[in-house]
């Protein structure tokens, strides 16, 4: 099993392993976290690259299972619309509308919403450093080769 493969394991099975924490109000069973693990795993693993890899990378990153590729695209494609490499600001705002959009979606499925149980906040920074490198996946040939070789910009700052 290789590395990307097992981190997303690990993050799809985080919520299953409370280390004695009481479980959520809205207990979901083992047996359907496992279950919902497995399909996840199966389901992206019909993505091709490199979506499939940005996809990790958000899931990775940041910690939220939203797997659909064609949401993933379509959000990449109107990151490297914003001209993410020079708009941080745009990269900001989109990467705040995916986080906010995707903990809903984890709140709003029962299944998910255990898995996530002990996550902690989300980390900002890790999102946006997330969403520049996946839109750099997506779009490269758009981005000057000057900016590609320097990496993602300090977007703590906001710049």
């Amino acid at each position: 099993m290789g590395v990307r493969r097992c981190g997303l394991v690990f993050l799809l099975l985080l919520g299953a392993c409370a280390g004695g924490a009481e479980p959520p109000a809205t207990s979901v069973s083992p047996e359907a976290i496992a279950a919902r693990s497995r399909a996840d795993i199966g389901r992206l693993q019909t993505v091709q690259e490199p979506l499939r890899g940005s996809i990790q990378t958000w899931l990775n990153g940041v910690g939220l299972a939203r797997l659909d590729a064609d949401l993933w695209q379509a959000r990449l494609d109107r990151t490297c619309a914003e001209e993410f490499w020079v708009n941080t600001g745009a990269l900001h705002a989109l990467a705040d509308e995916f986080v906010a959009a995707d903990e809903a979606f984890v709140a709003a499925d029962p299944v998910l919403a255990a898995m996530h149980v002990d996550r902690p906040p989300t980390d900002k920074s890790s999102a946006y450093v997330s969403l520049w490198t996946m839109a750099l996946n997506n779009c490269r040939h758009l981005v000057p080769p000057g900016v590609v070789a320097n990496g993602p910009p300090d977007l703590d700052r906001g710049q």
